[in-house]
């Protein structure tokens, strides 16, 4: 049986209850969502997404509503705070 990838909104999910956060504050852009912790939520997610998705920067720049720039910043960021 070959092996499936998650979808993204499972991952966006699983990453949500992990770190008990809401999907709105996850993907929203207003200024309570931009606090150093929901921030550092949000790379993982990127992190999650292109890992475990695939996805490209631009496509979860589109459903974090986030430029591409960002989500690469974001990947390199979380990529640095967990151990490989």
């Amino acid at each position: 049986m070959p092996h499936t990838r998650p979808r993204p909104i499972d991952v966006l999910n699983a990453v949500a209850y992990e770190y008990r956060i809401s999907l709105s504050d996850l993907t929203a852009k207003r200024p309570s969502s931009r606090t150093a912790w929901c921030c550092r939520v949000r790379q993982q997610a990127m992190l999650r997404l292109h890992r475990e998705c695939g996805m490209s920067m631009r496509r979860i720049g589109d459903l974090l509503d986030r430029d591409h720039t960002s989500v690469s910043h974001g990947i390199q960021m979380a990529s640095k705070a967990l151990p490989l």
